[in-house]
């Protein structure tokens, strides 16, 4: 990163004039800030924002050029028609991808101030409508800068500080009067001044270290020992910027003392950059080279499974959800899809399985992709994905060092997690790694990152793309799921272990297998409206796949015969929320019906929405002679005549219900054919919306800038009608 002053980028739309001349006004001249304006202004018109910025601060204040190097307490406004981004300190323009509609120039300025300029960043956003910057923010903080803004309730238009905020990583929210305080107080603090010395060297303050990483272990339960020192020592310098402490000692009183920012330094520690289709060269090798050879392998109803480890807020979980399927299209085929994406810390997974995400997305994902695979929101503000794509992903909490990965997994992304760890770490993530890919599964790892030593357990499918395959038997006697803890554990008095670690390790996986095959009963973990989430055992026994359009519904999947007592008895669990077991439940199996154990367990999920546990047990039948009285044989064949008649109804029934539908599918087709020629035609309404939302946007800042310009105007002619009023001489 070259040396230069702190840059400060403000990005403003709708009623963004004022807050930036007032953040001008009040900023010190020598504060050693360069800032740069981005605001969304119309291409047609000249912008004065130049010239009334000027007059209101000490710093000069120039229209960005190609080529300018930004200097300190120095202020420079983009130019319309012109989008700006910085690379190595030196400003650089290009004309916009969109002439009308939803443009996004902030968002592309704060993406490569963030990448360029990294402590050094400082990201604002005020007053505008839309979502514009929200995306880019990521950026900033992800490569250690930070956000400023606006409060909301203080903005004339909202949109853009509200969807700042939605992402969680505004570091201050402030009004405008209070931002330049934190501005100066930042670039003078020795993380943004001399950002190639982070911290104290990290054998002289090893025990604060140690200290402050167990104050995050005993309030979180994550052990961060394994990452890489540089790394740890950044992101704790970056908190103790944000506070404007310079001391480790004293910070770590601070966290002795304050347990929220116990949770900031957590949620900084493992702040993850994440995009979709980040490195869109090496996902086209991956679409060609491994999924497109997997789906065509498979045949129609053998899973594809894939885990997304180190997911965060879920776009590259999504990312290759959304390839698999389109491959699956292509091919004509339903194969089912298991995506689960993991990630250490529950607030990402939150915003992940929500699938909401800003309008800045649509410079990532191709305009086919979006239309397919989401849906509009918030008045074109944010981009939600799909229900239809986010049944297809699994969300859940999991430590990748010391919880026990997956298995028999075709593909494993595992992108910009390596390189925050230390080289035995990343050894033994590999090997877990290795441990739940299939023989012939893939790793995708991420740009700066590889195999290292291990070319026994990976051979490259492209070095470019960071696509690896494995190869041999995982070493089993290698393989650890948990980190060296900080500080000795004691063992219970009289206690030995007799076994080595790796042969307790075997051991200990060895019993949960068995534990696993023999004892668990077949399970399937359904939410609310009985659509399946996850299933566990050997489930084939009791579920098929249905004719027809694929379907997640656990009442269209179970055996002929189940259906009516489980729809009775999940009823029966939602109504009374306790557990129901149901013992005359029976299936069918070629000629015969098995007798089958119903368990209904409701539990409650992360997002305090009741689930429900169904777990299928079959009836152990008696070996022994029994003999049945006359009575009760009597009884079961009234029983059989009585059911057998409920069963020629039940096909009147359906019988009936089939010409309805029939009748209600003709229907429908009329209705999806009325709905195409609506949804043409607002789809143009759209696009005719985003121009104008656009246009008025950057009228409004132009209206601004004249409004200023006439109150200029109307000053010096009240100065002037004074002087002739004044003064005796006759004027002409």
């Amino acid at each position: 990163m070259p040396e230069g002053p702190v840059i400060v980028g403000i990005g403003a739309s709708a009623g963004g004039f004022e807050p930036i001349k007032t953040l001008l006004s009040i900023t010190p001249p020598n504060s050693g800030l360069a800032i740069v304006v981005i605001q969304h202004l119309d291409p047609t018109h000249k912008s004065l924002a130049t010239e009334l910025f000027s007059k209101r601060t000490e710093m000069p204040v120039t229209t960005a050029e190609e080529g300018t190097r930004v200097q300190a307490n120095r202020v420079y406004v983009a130019a319309p028609g012109q989008e700006v981004t910085i690379q190595d300190g030196v400003l650089h323009l290009s004309p916009p991808e969109r002439v009308r509609g939803q443009r996004m120039p902030i968002d592309r300025f704060f993406q490569s101030l963030g990448q360029d300029q990294q402590q050094r960043a400082i990201g604002i956003i005020l007053s505008g409508t839309g979502a514009d910057g929200a995306l880019g923010l990521k950026s900033v903080v992800g490569n250690g800068g930070i956000v400023l803004v606006q409060r909301p309730e203080t903005a004339q238009f909202d949109g853009m500080p509200r969807a700042a905020l939605a992402t969680g990583l505004a570091t201050h929210v402030l009004a405008v009067e209070e931002m330049p305080g934190v501005l100066t107080n930042y670039a003078r603090h020795p993380y943004a001044v001399r950002p190639e010395q982070p911290a104290p060297r990290a054998e002289v303050r090893e025990s604060l270290l140690r200290a402050i990483l167990e104050f995050v272990r005993a309030r979180r339960g994550h052990d961060f020992s394994g990452y890489k020192r540089a790394t740890l020592l950044r992101r704790i310098h970056r908190r103790m910027g944000l506070l404007y402490i310079e001391s480790m000692a004293d910070y770590a009183i601070r966290l002795r003392q304050e347990p929220q920012e116990v949770d900031a330094l957590f949620k900084d520690l493992l702040i993850g950059a994440t995009e979709f289709f980040r490195d869109p060269e090496a996902w086209m090798v991956l679409e060609s080279e491994v999924i497109g050879p997997i789906v065509a392998a498979r045949d129609e109803n053998e899973p594809i499974r894939v885990w997304a480890a180190g997911a965060s807020t879920g776009e590259e979980a999504y990312s290759v959800a959304m390839v698999v399927v389109e491959r699956l299209e292509k091919a004509h085929k339903r194969c089912p899809v298991q995506i689960f994406a993991t990630d250490t810390s529950e607030e990402p997974l939150a915003v992940a399985r929500m699938g909401v995400y800003p309008a800045g997305i649509a410079a990532q994902v191709s305009g086919a992709r979006l239309h397919r695979f989401f849906n509009e929101i918030d008045d074109g503000r944010h981009y939600q994905v799909t229900s239809e794509l986010r049944g297809r992903v699994v969300f859940g909490v999991q430590n990748l060092f010391s919880d026990p990965p997956f298995s028999g997994v075709d593909l494993v992304l595992c992108r910009n997690v390596l390189i925050y760890l230390e080289p035995e770490v990343q050894r033994r993530v590999l090997l877990l790694l290795h441990f739940a890919l299939k023989p012939d599964g893939v790793l995708f790892l991420g740009g700066a990152e590889t195999i290292g030593t291990r070319e026994d357990l990976f051979k490259p499918v492209s070095k470019a793309a960071h696509l690896y395959r494995r190869v041999g038997a995982t070493p089993r006697d290698q393989l650890e799921f948990r980190t060296a803890q900080i500080g000795p554990q004691s063992e219970p008095a009289g206690y030995r272990v007799r076994q080595s670690a790796p042969q307790l390790m075997q051991a200990s996986r060895l019993a949960q297998q068995i534990i696993f095959e023999r004892l668990t009963p077949a399970s399937v973990l359904v939410d609310r409206n009985f659509d399946t989430l996850y299933f566990s055992g050997q489930t084939d026994q009791y579920l098929i796949h249905p004719h027809g359009a694929p379907t997640s519904n656990l009442l269209a999947l179970v055996r002929e015969g189940l259906r009516s007592r489980l729809r009775t008895a999940l009823s029966e669990a939602a109504s009374s929320n306790s557990t129901v077991i149901a013992l005359d439940a029976r299936v069918k199996r070629g000629r015969s019906y098995d007798a089958v154990r119903l368990t209904i367990i409701p539990t409650i999920g992360t997002d305090a929405e009741p689930l429900f546990l169904v777990a299928f047990e079959d009836e152990q039948r008696s070996r022994g002679p029994r003999r049945s009285a006359p009575r009760e044989r009597s009884l079961v064949k009234h029983l059989e005549d009585e059911l057998l008649v409920t069963r020629e109804d039940l096909r009147a029934t359906v019988e009936g219900l089939e010409t309805s539908n029939e009748e209600l599918k003709a229907a429908n087709e009329e209705v999806v054919s009325i709905n195409e020629e609506l949804q043409s035609s607002n789809e143009e309404l759209q696009s005719s919306k985003e121009e104008l939302q656009s246009l008025n946007e950057e009228l409004n800042t132009v209206n601004q800038q004249l409004q200023g310009k006439v109150s200029e105007l109307e000053i010096v002619n009240n100065d002037l009608n004074n002087l002739l009023a004044s003064n005796e001489v006759a004027t002409l």
